[in-house]
């Protein structure tokens, strides 16, 4: 007798008549070990099997099926805590479900590690898909006297009683005769709350062992109706369908003669043929999706409030949610928002604009079985397990009973940022770190064999020496660097990808096959070996970035020259292995006139609302002007708490269209209404584009468009102090002359901050003239004229007058001078040194203000450095090793020489430091590396950078990055020392100082927009970092030479705000220093 039959026969024993009570019991005696006691029981997630004749569950609801839905019911079962696992509110119990949004559950509670794990157990509501639904809102319900909670212990069972009647719901936890904890709601009829369901037993972060469950029905209730819910119908947008309508949202590559082209055409960055993408709305009309992510009548819990200070004003300003929707639904209309993204209240839906989901497949997945374990982030699940594809498919069940047949649902989003470069830059890392049971660990093993034969060549290729497979598994170390183990992390990374997106979204079509599959949400950046997997599965590629913005170097008001880092050339490079359309689906820049702190979370600080509005201006225009790009998402709708939203998750940013009062950044909002309100006509102007040429010509420069499809471009021509701004678009092959006049040129100066620009030959004309071109990516080619450059000149090729501007060039010679009043387009010819470099055993440069001193007590460039005669620290050269899996940031520790030359404006300082002596059996490396600095005899200013670093060690090791570090003293202590200025990460100009508390003072590095990261930070002390990516293997005695790095500025001043003038001179070289150096450099890519 199967145990199904075994429950009817139960319940016909134990029932006659509806009106009298029915009972059911159910001991778990009679399931196959392993089951998850299906059909009985219905796992609503996976975490839940029979073993040893009791249900064990961890994760999620498992819902008793074979009970009658009831309104009068009592539920009692035995629980027991074996196992206290990972996670923040921790939860066992029983209870009562409606549906997955609408329970009540009485549970045994573990707070979060920051509340010491406390124990306490709770009865409590989820209606509507809020949790402490009785205690809150218009759902708030009288409380009957109880008896509080306990401190619940492991392996202790407890016995769990909850019963529900029309008038009341209760929950008792007993043990033996004692009753531990008692809890009571009156159900008020106007109160709207849960008032029927069935059993369910539920666990989240603990382990837990369930069994002798009864079930005593007094009343039933009506079933829930299965069928599919109806939605609301699609209200017709203006204008005409472009193609064949489906009644849902759909991708559609549409071409300028307006016909759908098949999805076997060619990638348009290759063929001449104009084309865009566009997501097609249910009546086949184009639709360029602009939302703001979070617009929700809960946010943002606040942890140290004990409350959600937006929800409360809201609240109070509204008086209920849907006076709060009305009004939100509104604004984003008029603001010229389409679409309610990630985050958003349901509530909001069926009003107007078309709406997305949220799935979590991977990171719901990853708290059970990780690859990477979501210790303060998502995590990456272990998508080898058994259990992904049953727990994909359960999720997309979940997910599709609110999305199917609803024409008003654009998609659902599989996830959010996992963590795909594990924790230290290689998911695949993290697998070798797994215990020997991980079925990722048994995966990679299995792809090892198949791919190199065996395990013997396995040991020889990764440098290990497992004695057999049980061996292999169980090692938890990471190989030593090599290429072999590249070819690992490069080859099993796309295993991965085509795992977790093959099987995720497979479960969503199959659960729902009308809606879009919009991707996994990347963070900043996507692995290489993932695009294809990601391309082949998903409908739309989405991706989250936060980039730098040069809102600074506009031409004109609405944002003309002003240029995103980057973003639009990666993109386009990931679209041409993708080839689907992108959703940026997170941007934002926190401004610090808002009096929030912003000190947690993402994006590039700015100062003001105003600069906040022109950084949106800028990023939403070149998102919107690439023709694969189908919808952006502002990161978001209103402010997070000054306090920070969660000790684990502390961020405390400005992002918001509104502050938590809900009063709006009306100069912000002012900006997004008319940038959004032309985004899809701008988008209907999008083209895919080559880059340009900018040359000389007699009398003229030219744009050149070499390539086989058509290029676009802004050029600025500045002459006499007067310029003029011209849009630009070329046929392939295509040639546009811009007459400038004067005689005949005899050549002209290119700089190649451009990707593919070179140096060309100078133009002499009668008057100083420049040309900048600023390429469909926002980088920006330059050309000057008047004087043909050589290795000792540096040109003005901005519209402005460069004044104050330190300048080395490398030469040879090497020559260092402060520039003063050099106009747009001009020249200046610097004068070779007549002195020779000196060695020296002792440095002390005394300048107008500042004094660097050196006196090689250790590997300091310099040992000492005053500013008005308060010491400020010193400055010390490091390296980023990583050796054997391991990092180590290695600073250098013993100078070996020093030399220095004067210079009319500067002194030339070389040095060479040094790590180490030779081999080392462990830790880090020993290095040598060879320093230049110019140090100014006014400003308060050095430029310093690495010439050459050389491993002196007999290991290999790779040269991950190059750091200066500012290490402060001042006053001759670190002891009052704080990160002065904006404390705030990622501020918008790329400097950073420290201060004393007391006594003032600025000690700090500047870079500019392509030279060297600048982040100063702070946890138990202060880590003054400046730093440049550098990936180079070093093998024993090899040189990596660095003679093509930029300068970063280092400065000191006795006044405390003496950085903003050095960030201000920064920026100016930014904008117009051209050198034929500056023309030779490759631009580095931002960490």
């Amino acid at each position: 007798m199967t145990r199904f039959l075994c429950f009817v026969l139960t319940w016909l024993l134990s029932s006659s008549f509806e009106s009298t009570a029915q009972t059911l019991r159910d001991d778990f005696s009679g399931y196959a070990a392993g089951s998850d006691s299906a059909p009985a029981w219905d796992a609503q997630s996976v975490g839940w099997e029979i073993s040893d004749g009791a249900c064990i569950g961890d994760s999620g609801v498992s819902v008793w099926r074979a009970a009658p839905f009831a309104s009068a019911v009592t539920f009692t079962c035995d629980v027991t805590v074996l196992e206290q696992l990972k996670g923040d509110w921790l939860v066992a119990g029983i209870g009562l479900q409606a549906d997955e949004k609408n329970y009540w559950a009485v549970n045994l509670v573990a707070a979060p590690e920051a509340k010491q794990r406390r124990h306490t157990a709770e009865l409590n509501e989820s209606h509507a898909g809020h949790w402490l639904a009785a205690g809150t809102g218009n759902t708030r319900l009288p409380s009957l006297p109880g008896k509080g909670g306990f401190d619940w212990q492991l392996n202790q069972t407890y016995r769990f009683e909850i019963s529900l009647t029309a008038d009341a719901i209760t929950a008792r936890i007993t043990q033996g005769a004692d009753e531990l904890a008692r809890f009571g709601f009156k159900l008020p009829a106007s109160t709207p709350a849960v008032r029927a369901g069935r059993p369910m037993l539920r666990a989240s972060g603990l382990r837990v062992r369930f069994d002798n469950a009864t079930v005593t029905v007094q009343q039933t209730a009506p079933e829930p109706k299965s069928e599919s819910r109806k939605f609301p119908a699609w209200v017709s947008r203006k204008g005409k369908p472009a193609v064949k309508a489906t009644g849902f949202f759909r991708t559609a590559l549409i071409g300028n003669d307006g016909r759908e082209l098949s999805s076997n055409y060619q990638s348009p960055i290759t063929n001449d043929r104009s084309a865009r993408w566009w997501l097609v709305d249910p009546e086949g009309k184009p639709f360029f999706d602009v939302g703001t992510d979070h617009v929700n009548y809960r946010a943002h819990w606040c942890e140290a409030l004990g409350y959600a200070p937006y929800h409360r004003n809201v609240a109070a300003k509204f008086g209920s949610e849907d006076a709060w929707a009305v009004s939100a639904i509104e604004r984003l209309k008029t603001w010229g928002f389409n679409t309610l993204p990630a985050g958003h209240s349901p509530s909001l839906r069926h009003r107007g604009l078309p709406h997305i989901l949220f799935a979590s497949f991977g990171a719901s997945f990853a708290k059970r079985e990780w690859i990477a374990e979501p210790i303060h982030w998502t995590g990456f699940p272990d998508v080898f397990s058994r259990h992904w594809p049953t727990h994909c498919r359960l999720v997309a069940r979940k997910m599709a009973q609110e999305s199917r047949g609803d024409s008003w649902c654009l998609g659902t989003f599989l996830d959010n940022e996992l963590e795909w470069y594990g924790k230290k830059g290689h998911l695949v890392d993290e697998i070798f770190k797994l215990a020997p049971t991980a079925p990722a660990k048994r995966a990679l093993l299995d792809w090892l064999l198949k791919r190199w034969g065996n395990l013997a060549e396995i040991n020889h290729r990764l440098g290990t020496s497992c004695a057999d497979e049980k061996a292999f598994l169980a090692a938890m170390t990471v190989p030593k660097s090599s290429d072999a183990l590249t070819e690992v992390h490069d080859g099993f990374l796309a295993e991965i990808a085509e795992r977790y997106f093959g099987v995720a979204a497979k479960a969503m079509r199959e659960a729902d096959p009308d809606h879009l599959v919009l991707g996994c949400r990347f963070a900043g950046r996507a692995p290489e070996q993932t695009l294809g997997a990601a391309g082949k599965y998903n409908d739309v590629f989405t991706f989250n970035t936060y980039p730098r913005v040069d809102f600074e170097n506009v031409w004109r008001p609405d944002g003309t020259g002003g240029a995103v880092h980057r973003v639009p050339r990666e993109l386009t490079e990931m679209y041409r292995v993708v080839r689907k359309p992108m959703i940026i689906t997170e941007w934002s820049f926190p401004a610090l006139d808002s009096g929030l702190p912003c000190k947690h979370g993402a994006g590039m600080r700015v100062d003001t609302q105003e600069q906040k509005a022109a950084c949106y201006r800028i990023f939403a225009n070149a998102m919107t002007d690439l023709p694969f790009m189908v919808g952006q998402h502002y990161f978001m709708w209103v402010d997070e708490p000054a306090l920070g939203i969660a000790s684990t998750f502390p961020e405390d940013s400005n992002y918001g269209l509104v502050n938590e009062k809900d009063e709006t950044y009306e100069t912000l909002v002012k900006t997004a209404t008319e940038v959004n309100r032309s985004a899809a006509a701008r988008h209907a102007r999008s083209i895919f584009s080559g880059d340009l040429e900018l040359r000389a010509a007699k009398n003229a420069v030219e744009l050149v468009n070499t390539n086989a499809i058509a290029a676009r471009g802004t050029l600025r021509l500045t002459a006499a102090g007067k310029s003029r701004i011209e849009e630009v678009t070329l046929k392939p092959k295509s040639v546009r002359r811009f007459p400038i006049g004067g005689p005949r040129p005899p050549g002209a100066v290119a700089d190649a901050k451009a990707k593919g620009s070179r140096p060309e030959v100078a133009i002499h004309l009668a008057n100083a003239w420049c040309a900048e071109l600023q390429q469909w990516d926002g980088t920006k080619t330059r050309l000057v004229g008047g004087k043909t450059l050589g290795p000792l000149d540096i040109a003005n090729a901005s519209a402005a007058t460069l004044d104050g501007v330190p300048v080395v060039l490398d030469g040879p010679p090497v020559v260092a001078a402060m520039l003063a009043q050099l106009e747009p387009g001009r020249t200046l010819t610097m004068t070779a040194p007549t002195a020779t470099f000196a060695e020296t055993e002792r440095l002390e440069l005394k300048t107008d203000g500042t004094t660097w001193l050196c006196e090689r007590k250790d590997g300091s460039l310099f040992d000492g450095i005053r500013a008005g005669g308060l010491p400020m620290g010193r400055l010390v050269f490091a390296a980023h090793q990583k050796i054997d899996g391991h990092d180590y940031w290695t600073a250098a520790n013993r100078m070996a020489s020093l030399r220095v030359q004067e210079q009319t404006d500067a002194w030339i300082v070389e040095a060479v430091v040094e790590f180490g002596s030779g081999a080392a059996a462990r830790g880090p490396a020993s290095f040598r590396a060879g320093l230049r600095a110019a140090v100014f005899k006014r400003g308060g200013l050095a430029l310093v950078k690495p010439l050459w670093v050389e491993n002196s060690d007999s290991r290999s090791w790779q040269l991950a990055d190059v750091f200066w570090f500012c290490r402060s003293a001042i006053g001759g202590t670190p002891d009052d020392d704080i990160i002065g200025g904006p404390a705030a990460p990622n501020y918008y100009r790329a400097s950073q100082f420290i201060t004393d508390g007391k006594l003032g003072g600025c000690f700090g590095a500047v870079s500019q927009p392509d030279g060297w990261r600048v982040a100063f930070w702070k946890d138990s002390s202060i880590h003054p970092d400046v730093y440049r990516k550098v990936d180079c293997e070093l093998r024993a005695g090899q040189r990596h030479e660095c003679g093509d790095m930029p300068y970063v500025w280092v400065y000191a001043f006795r006044d405390a705000n003496g950085w903003r003038d050095v960030a201000r001179r920064s920026q100016q070289t930014a904008q117009g220093l051209l050198t034929v150096e500056s023309a030779k450099a490759k631009p580095a890519a931002e960490p």
